[in-house]
């Protein structure tokens, strides 16, 4: 590996005069700087990030912190945000959180030791107050799809109540009156709130007999609360489900009584993940604007990591409706 001293000893110069030269010092001359980057390139000089971490500089890399990478929306977030920090010459480092605040903290940790420029945070376990405790004040941060008001950094979030609300509004439209709702016991506060208040709207009186909520999640989640709903005395002719991967084992089960989608029973999701129009029966979801969040995300992050004085920003994006083949009017008996 080409080192600061090899190209030191070709050009004649100090090992420090080579390191200014490559960090765009204004003390080095125009013609030296030049000359020490035309070497540098020919040579395929690489900096040490571990050598500029132990002296005390950056090293161009953003931590990123999501619950889940199994989880598809959650890997469309990193996709965009990988994508947009290589653009600006960054690389990324990334953790898993799994919902844990331990396993969090573990990883903000880990990433101010190894002197990162700046963090994403993906659906914070920690409150603000513990937060601002085990985060240097020297490292920017961006809070991305956060539940809880946080005075000491940046947010990005969606409005996940009125895209819920949007969703009953439209089945309502379509006749429906008999609502269920599938969800965990994780993402589910929120959006249960405008399921809640779109009944009411509507003039729908709720009814726990409709709605379904435990710990199981994902397709298997979803497969086996539609049963537990369909096999209840007072059955859903439609049902939304918090996520799109529930929505799609909530399809299945469906099926699997005999239903169909959306002639017998409508499904609705969240989320709009990359399969859900490849589906057999296409679904009707909540599209989150997932490519906004990435490139917003960083684009504030980047402001503060070039401004430290820069202004600190809430941003609340809106979700849409996507209607698709898993809906249709009620069925008339």
């Amino acid at each position: 590996m080409v080192t600061l001293k090899d190209i030191a000893e070709r050009l004649g110069v100090d090992i420090s005069t080579v390191s200014r030269a490559i960090n765009d010092s204004e003390r080095v001359k125009p013609q030296t700087k030049a000359l020490i980057k035309a070497l540098a390139e020919e040579l395929d000089y690489k900096p040490d990030d571990l050598a500029q971490g132990l002296a005390g500089k950056r090293t161009n890399t953003i931590g990123i912190i999501v619950p889940e990478i199994i989880n598809a929306y959650y890997a469309e977030i990193i996709a965009e945000i990988e994508e947009r920090v290589i653009h600006e010459g960054y690389s990324i480092i990334l953790g898993q959180s799994n919902f844990d605040s331990r396993r969090e903290s573990y990883y903000i940790n880990l990433f101010s030791r190894k002197r990162i420029n700046g963090m994403v945070i993906v659906t914070s376990a920690i409150p603000a107050e513990s937060l601002k405790k085990i985060i240097p004040d020297n490292i920017p941060v961006v809070l991305v799809e956060t539940a809880q008001d946080n005075p000491y950094y940046s947010t990005i979030n969606i409005d996940n109540e009125n895209g819920v609300k949007e969703a009953i509004e439209y089945l309502v439209k379509l006749g429906h009156r008999k609502i269920g709702f599938i969800g965990d016991t994780i993402t589910t506060a929120v959006r249960l709130a405008g399921y809640k208040a779109a009944l009411a709207q509507n003039s729908i009186e709720y009814s726990d007999s409709l709605v379904c909520i435990d710990n199981a999640r994902f397709e298997k989640g979803g497969y086996d609360k539609m049963l537990n709903l369909l096999n209840r005395k007072e059955k859903p002719t439609a049902v939304f489900c918090v996520n799109d991967t529930m929505a799609i084992g909530a399809v299945k089960a469906a099926k699997v009584k005999g239903l169909k989608i959306p002639d017998d029973i409508s499904v609705i999701g969240f989320d709009d993940i990359n399969i859900i129009p490849y589906l057999e029966v296409p679904l009707t979801t909540v599209r989150q604007p997932k490519g906004e969040v990435g490139n917003i995300s960083v684009s504030v992050l980047m402001k503060m990591i070039k401004n430290k004085n820069s202004f600190m920003q809430n941003i609340v994006l809106k979700p849409e409706l996507v209607v698709r083949e898993s809906t249709a009017v009620v069925k008339q008996n």
